[in-house]
């Protein structure tokens, strides 16, 4: 599984797809890393990928995925 996060200043929309590209899971949380982590411990050991958009706040999310163990990338949303 993939996820892709879509982060603004309060809230992050947040989708996992699997293989196939298609859509698994998708949900608007707010930017509170201990409700990501625990959201997210569900999927974690199937998760591959994280991608978080390269907006100016990207820095503290990125931080902690990469501490909680995801392998994360940055995408430029333009």
């Amino acid at each position: 599984m993939y996820t892709g996060f879509d982060l603004y200043s309060r809230n992050t929309y947040v989708g996992i797809i699997g293989e196939d590209g298609k859509g698994i899971w998708k949900k608007k949380l707010r930017n509170d890393p201990s409700l990501i982590s625990a959201t997210f411990r569900i999927f974690k050991s199937d998760i591959v990928g994280v991608v978080v958009e390269s907006t100016y706040s990207w820095y503290w999310l990125v931080d902690f995925l990469v501490e909680e163990g995801y392998d994360v990338h940055l995408a430029n949303p333009s």
